[in-house]
């Protein structure tokens, strides 16, 4: 399956899923030279370039009905990430592990006659103590 990371989706995520998800392909929009099109614009050059998932932090896309039924027509599925609560490396890892955990379920639920379907992944627990249990030795 061909993936297509978002522009707002940090770019270190891809090593992990492209190292992980070995049997798929992921290119960020960078890589395609497609920053800054519009969403339609965007979602109608994937159509083009055979991509099936676009995996994102614009949760808006979907409230806005046309781009949904471009979306439908080019018979893309969406993924959207939550925007992280921290910045610097925690936010980088937290965001990292939610798209490469959270992948593995989207893949289970696309199947080969899967009409276009959006996949809202949830973040990782972020707290100290949801994380790591300290203890000492």
């Amino acid at each position: 399956m061909k993936f297509l990371i978002d522009e707002n989706v940090n770019v270190t995520a891809v090593t992990a899923l492209r190292s992980i998800y070995a049997d798929h392909s992921f290119s960020t929009v960078s890589d395609q030279k497609w920053r800054g099109l519009p969403d339609v614009d965007l979602f109608k050059a994937m159509g083009d370039a055979q991509f099936s998932v676009i995996v994102t932090r614009d949760v808006r896309q979907l409230d806005d009905p046309t781009e949904r039924a471009v979306l439908r027509d080019q018979g893309i599925h969406w993924v959207g990430l939550p925007s992280p609560k921290f910045g610097g490396l925690k936010g980088l890892a937290l965001e990292t592990a939610a798209v490469v955990a959270g992948l593995s379920y989207v893949l289970e639920g696309i199947g080969t006659e899967t009409p276009p379907t959006a996949f809202r992944l949830h973040g990782v627990p972020s707290e100290a103590k949801q994380r790591v249990r300290i203890e000492p030795l």
